[in-house]
């Protein structure tokens, strides 16, 4: 680039609080220094700041980095991460040769060069991204942070309750409260959320609480915790989580969840524990998948109480059939022996008494 009007700078250039200063630290070619509240970018126009990389490829350029006060940085705005998979760009030709290759080299991945199978994987991976337009393939950025969650701002009810980061507070109609019995929603407070949305006016903003919807959350635990247990309220009020696993979970419990658990912890005090926030689908479908298993065994063992019911009733049936055959023998005994009670059949009952 050329520059047809161009100023030489003193060492300092001031203008006010504001210094541009020479020669910039490290490899910068700019240093811009504010003495207060920083710069104010403004225009007319709808462009009002561009940052342009003039590099060929703008994967892993960091058009922005954002410090901390001892110079460490704690994110970034970076170009897209292609590169990350795949560094080269095969032609038209190499996509079909890697189609044709991946059949045969996978049977013999141990045996095949290393480099060329990942080559191959490459090229796959890409001829799949532009063959199917997979967006996002020209370009973007990823906005990279340390933190890991995103929240929004919710309402607490009662403006005066003190919420920390971690304690798990109910949702209902988009306020918030430690009472988790009947909420809508059971979610944690955010500790250091990457997006936080939903800001309020600032002369309410104190009435407020980050809420964390999705993402790694530090939540207050109390009890031993293995990983993959389900964290759900205590059920007391008192903004703590306490660990189930998913063999011991009730249908009752599961409406409590707030996450699930990638720590494991023997402390049984009350202490922070990583957990997954948001991403719960898949344990709803076991959940259910599991709830679904008892129920069908519960009907295997109906359908065999009922088949052993109607064996029963048949053996009843069969019992009463031979106690009516037996009662109606004995009955006919009965009149047998008093009719051989009877004087004119006295001498036949002696006989009678005699043959046996």
């Amino acid at each position: 680039a050329s520059f047809t009007n161009s100023v030489a700078m003193s060492n300092p250039v001031t203008m006010g609080n504001t210094g541009i200063l020479t020669p910039p630290p490290g490899s910068y070619e700019l240093w811009v220094y504010g003495a207060s509240t920083g710069a104010l970018v403004q225009a007319a126009g709808l462009d009002v700041l561009r940052l342009q990389s003039t590099s060929a490829n703008a994967s892993g350029v960091r058009y922005a980095s954002f410090y901390d006060g001892s110079g460490s940085r704690v994110g970034s705005i970076r170009g897209d991460l292609l590169n990350d998979v795949y560094s080269t760009t095969p032609t038209g030709n190499n996509y079909q040769q890697t189609i044709n290759t991946m059949t045969p080299l996978t049977p013999t991945i141990a045996d095949a060069p290393a480099k060329n199978v990942a080559i191959a994987e490459q090229q796959l991976f890409q001829y799949l991204i532009t063959k199917n337009n997979v967006a996002g393939f020209a370009g973007g950025v990823a906005y990279v942070s340390g933190s890991a969650d995103y929240a929004e701002y919710l309402k607490r009810s009662d403006a005066n309750e003190l919420l920390f980061p971690g304690e798990i507070v109910g949702v209902v109609n988009g306020v918030i409260s430690k009472h988790t019995k009947g909420a809508q929603i059971i979610l944690p407070i955010s500790l250091a959320p990457v997006v936080l949305g939903n800001e309020p006016p600032v002369d309410s903003e104190k009435q407020y609480s980050k809420v964390a919807f999705l993402g790694q959350v530090p939540v207050r635990v109390r009890g031993i915790v293995e990983k993959g247990d389900f964290i759900i309220a205590s059920g007391l009020d008192d903004g703590i989580g306490i660990a189930i696993s998913p063999e011991r979970i009730t249908a009752e419990q599961f409406t409590s969840i707030v996450g699930r658990s990638w720590d494991a912890s023997s402390d049984q005090d009350t202490k922070y524990v990583n957990v997954a926030v948001g991403l719960n689908a898949k344990s709803t479908s076991d959940f259910l998948s599991h709830q679904q298993a008892e129920i069908d065994a519960l009907k295997h063992q109906s359908q065999t109480f009922s088949q052993t019911a109607a064996q029963l009733e048949k053996e009843v049936l069969e019992l009463k059939q031979s106690n009516l055959e037996v009662a109606t023998m004995k009955a006919k005994l009965d009149r047998l022996e008093k009719l051989l009670a009877q004087p004119e059949h006295a001498t036949t009952k002696a006989v009678i008494l005699h043959s046996n």
